[in-house]
């Protein structure tokens, strides 16, 4: 009867756990009155990075934008800019550059994605880069100093332990120890895949043995010093100067990080550096010529609006002589009127949207109580290409294919890398 008791206790103890475990269990919160308020109320509290980050004089200083009611032709708020200026202040004020969309709108990247964004700090990020730059690659070259030091104290005690000095005769009593080891080295990681190691290393040990056991040693208490050069060299996987120089210490496979890839690295930054400051100063020049061409198209619009004002004026006299005669001409040299000033509006709207665009662009305030008005005039003359000159210069100074080229050579290391681990 017993047996059975004994066999079927840890059965109901299993199912009993089971069944607990399989049950859900109610989360316990503290200060909680049962309807979560307290958590979710603090879970979902907004909270406010606390940065101390001083604002621009252009955003804090900024004036209302322009809008139809301004004089926008008073010359007093021009600012005739050429377009050698233009360029230049958005080279000055590019530490992150800004681009335009197709549409001659901001691209919305700065707000939206800011790591995408190219600044004038990414060479040097990635040129400096811990992980992945060259100085990192380079570091796990350099010689490592390291250096340890262990202390013991021991205290065991011994039942009949026979002395090998005196054999037959046994010591008893507490045998007391203190053992200390210090260690020093220098390491470097050679270029060739070895490692070369020069350590110090100092032993000390001092006990009781000969109270124990009389004769045991000579001394109660004694040092050991010696110095040891070590060097490791693999002879196949792993070996090789060009290999270390692409793969780096440690590497595995798929995932390389020595200096000529770091390096590499670095080339395609600078060259997404360049293909930005290209599109730049490209942008610069469409929202200058796209302002130009809304102010081209304003003065159309004031001149058409002008002209439709005399004519309305004229119909407005012959009614007042004709009467009812002139009264179909004159509602339709009002509606004409209005028309064209309607599309004045609209084009004054143009050029205060184009402006802001190459203020953008150009990385200045939104507004400074000025409004710009592009005097250069573009060129009229007739120029003609040689399509063999400008196919050779692209292949040359386009950045996107030196880009792929640098990409390409280094696939084309990591598979010399990648074949050395089949040794």
């Amino acid at each position: 009867m017993s047996r059975q008791l004994i066999c079927v206790g840890p059965v109901a103890a299993l199912l009993l756990a089971g069944s607990i475990a399989c049950r859900p269990q109610q989360p316990f919160f503290f200060y909680e009155d049962g309807d979560l308020s307290h958590y979710v109320g603090m879970a979902t509290d907004i909270e406010y990075p606390d940065v101390d980050v001083a604002s621009l004089d252009d955003v804090e200083q900024a004036q209302p934008p322009f809008t139809l009611d301004n004089q926008m032709l008073d010359e007093s708020k021009l600012w005739d800019l050429p377009l050698e200026e233009a360029v230049r202040i958005a080279l000055e004020n590019s530490k992150v550059i800004r681009l335009l969309d197709p549409a001659f709108n901001p691209d919305g990247r700065l707000l939206a994605s800011s790591r995408a964004v190219t600044t004038i700090y990414d060479p040097a990020l990635s040129e400096s880069d811990p992980r992945f730059g060259v100085e990192g690659a380079l570091a796990a070259f350099d010689a490592a100093f390291s250096t340890n030091i262990f202390w013991e104290q021991n205290d065991a005690p011994r039942n009949g332990f026979l002395s090998p000095a005196v054999p037959g005769l046994a010591s008893f009593g507490v045998f007391q120890q203190d053992l200390g080891t210090f260690q020093a080295q220098i390491s470097k990681l050679n270029a060739t895949g070895g490692r070369t190691t020069i350590r110090h290393n100092v032993n000390y040990d001092s006990n009781n043995a000969n109270d124990l056991t009389p004769g045991l040693r000579q001394f109660d208490s004694d040092w050991n010093v010696n110095v040891e050069a070590e060097i490791r060299q693999p002879l196949l996987q792993g070996a090789g100067v060009q290999f270390n120089r692409i793969a780096g210490p440690g590497s595995i496979p798929g995932f390389y990080n020595g200096v000529m890839i770091a390096r590499l690295r670095t080339d395609q930054s600078l060259v997404d550096f360049e293909a930005a400051v290209r599109n730049l100063a490209s942008d610069v020049e469409r929202a200058y010529w796209e302002l130009y061409l809304r102010y081209r198209v304003l003065d159309v619009m004031i001149e058409a609006r002008d002209r439709a004002l005399g004519i309305w004026q004229k119909a407005q006299a012959r009614l007042a002589v004709a009467g009812l005669f002139e009264t179909t001409s004159e509602a339709r040299a009002r509606y004409e009127y209005f028309q064209f000033r309607s599309q004045v509006e609209d084009a004054l709207n143009a050029v205060y949207q184009g402006e802001a665009n190459l203020r953008y662009v150009m990385g200045i305030a939104p507004n400074d109580g000025r409004l710009i008005r592009p005097i250069t005039e573009p060129t009229t003359a007739k120029v003609e290409f040689d399509w063999s000159d400008v196919q050779a210069e692209a292949l040359v100074r386009s950045p996107e294919l030196r880009r792929q080229k640098w990409v390409i050579k280094q696939r084309e290391l990591e598979l010399i890398a990648a074949k050395n681990y089949l040794l």
